[in-house]
């Protein structure tokens, strides 16, 4: 696992494309192809309070030994819930 990490990018909008049925597109693509097993990303614009409090739960649930999809959950519940 130290060899293939996670990567998550936390920015306003990191892909120039739109996904599509047969790719990724862009910076997930790359790196997918470079070996990464995980990449987490946006599409969209999002914004840095919703960006740091996805991250925050996210990174805390995971360090609590859940796993991927439920940190992903919980964080996206926290900031639908806790965000205009």
């Amino acid at each position: 696992r130290k060899s293939r990490p996670l990567i998550f990018l936390s920015t306003h909008c990191i892909e120039s494309g739109r996904p599509t049925l047969t790719g990724l597109g862009a910076w997930a693509e790359d790196f997918v192809r470079a070996g990464a097993p995980v990449f987490i990303g946006t599409w969209r614009q999002v914004k840095d309070e919703a960006a740091a409090a996805f991250t925050q739960v996210f990174y805390d649930t995971l360090w609590q030994g859940e796993t991927l999809g439920d940190a992903f959950r919980k964080a996206r519940l926290h900031v639908l819930e806790s965000l205009p």
